[in-house]
């Protein structure tokens, strides 16, 4: 017997989504958080290097560069990953951040072969180091392979008086 045709996806109803809410929002204040003309405030976590290019920026001349294998030859230290987890520290000296509400980031992912990519962005405040994993300074995000993504994390709901790190 033949089998049924499936049913199309659904069309994206733009205007109607939650980033549309979210973007919709007034932003309290904005400024920016590094320029990235120096790796002095940045570091390397995880398996993997950190670099500055120009190859690509979206202001000034350059851009943060992550390059991390995607297997290790041995298994990974952390339990449960077994393939690692890199990224990148930018450290703050106890930032005042009470008046932000949002934190938005521009990355440019180049994973050959990765058809779904995630990120997680994460807020680092003196006394996060306790908080539990459900508390929410984490955000994961799923971003598309070689293009510009826009990734904004609203944080009204986290203390932010004093801001140590983001990753």
């Amino acid at each position: 017997p033949a089998q049924p045709t499936p049913a199309p996806p659904l069309e994206a109803r733009l205007g109607f989504s939650a980033a549309d809410r979210r973007d919709a929002k007034p932003v309290l204040e904005s400024r920016q958080l590094d320029d990235m003309e120096s790796p002095a405030a940045w570091s390397v976590f995880g398996p993997g290097r950190m670099s500055l290019t120009s190859e690509r920026a979206r202001t000034g001349k350059q851009s943060l560069r992550l390059t991390s294998p995607t297997k290790l030859s041995t298994p990974a230290p952390t339990p449960g990953r077994p393939f690692a987890e890199s990224g990148v520290r930018r450290r703050f000296e106890r930032e005042d951040w009470s008046e932000f509400n949002r934190i938005t980031v521009e990355v440019y992912p180049r994973l050959s072969g990765f058809r779904n990519i995630s990120i997680l962005l994460k807020l680092h405040t003196v006394g996060s180091e306790a908080w539990p994993y459900t508390f929410g300074h984490l955000h994961h995000a799923l971003v598309k392979g070689d293009r510009w993504n826009r990734v904004v994390w609203e944080i009204p709901h986290l203390p932010r008086n004093l801001v140590t790190g983001f990753d």
